[in-house]
């Protein structure tokens, strides 16, 4: 989390889709978050976000393979 600088897609609506995704992602690792006081946390600690949100992904692995024949992507 702490070295992404921006977000350049090919087209403006890539940047808003990987975005929205991206946001998806933090709102899902940090379960909401329940409270001001969650967000202060990452805020302050930025690379624990990147931690929770690695293991986050490498936990539902499976289910953002596009080519997955049962649950793709």
């Amino acid at each position: 989390a702490t070295q992404i600088e921006g977000i350049h897609g090919e087209i403006a609506s890539q940047n808003i889709a990987i975005l929205r995704l991206l946001l998806a992602i933090c709102h899902r690792t940090m379960d909401g978050p329940e409270d001001l006081e969650v967000w202060r946390e990452y805020w302050s600690s930025p690379g624990s976000l990147g931690q929770d949100a690695s293991t986050y992904l490498e936990r539902f692995r499976s289910r953002f393979d596009l080519r997955d024949p049962e649950q793709p992507f």
